[in-house]
Parts: C-alpha cells; structure tokens; sequence
C-alpha cells in the first residue's frame, strides 16, 4: 500500500511540474529567485491564452513537454514565447509582449497592467 501512495504523490508532483512550468518566467527556469515581476510574466501568458484560447507553447508539440518549454523560454529563439496572432491589436500585444520580456525588470508592475489594457 505505502508503494502505491509513493507513486501516486509521485505522479501528481510531476503532472504539477509539466503543468506550471508553463507560466513559469524565465528567471524562475534558470534557477534564479522568485520576483514580483515573475508574477507578470504569468499575466501575460495568461493574457495570450485570453487572446487566442488556446494553451501556452502548443506551438512546440505536446502541451505536456516540459523539457521544451524549459529549453525555450529563457532563449532567445525566435518561438521563445507563444505566436501572437497577426489581428491581434497592436496596445494589446504590446502589453503582452512588455509582460513576459525576458527582462524582469522592462516588465510592467502588476498595478499597472490592467491601467494599460486598451479600452
């Protein structure tokens, strides 16, 4: 019985890993300590997945590959971050781009994210 609940918790620790390793900001991938402007990032991805309903990175194959998305997101490649459609209006991607740049501190603060929104 104990080896069964050690392979259950097992499991939901690595579907909780693939799962939230996809709002992870780059910083936190690296390694690096966790930040206010870390939060952000996740607003944006957050902000893209309202954009085009559809999941973070399913441009990279399987939603569950963790390794790529660990290997992406804090690279400068090209598909870096998920494709933002072509319609999209331009203050919206603009903030989402502001929102996960690489850099945490060029992110807007959480206060002012939803101040930029466009109306």
């Amino acid at each position: 019985m104990y080896m069964v609940c050690v392979g259950v918790a097992i499991m939901i620790y690595l579907l909780l890993q693939v799962t939230l390793t996809t709002w992870l900001a780059p910083e936190i991938l690296l390694g690096q300590p966790y930040s206010k402007p870390s939060d952000v990032y996740a607003i944006g991805i957050m902000m893209w997945e309202l954009l085009t309903r559809r999941h973070p990175f399913d441009h990279l194959g399987s939603v569950m590959n963790e390794v790529k998305v660990r290997q992406k997101v804090p690279s400068n490649d090209d598909d870096n971050r998920p494709p933002i459609p072509d319609d999209c209006p331009l203050d919206y991607r603009n903030l989402v781009t502001e929102c996960w740049d690489g850099d945490p501190n060029a992110r807007p603060t959480v206060p002012q994210v939803p101040l930029s929104l466009p109306s």
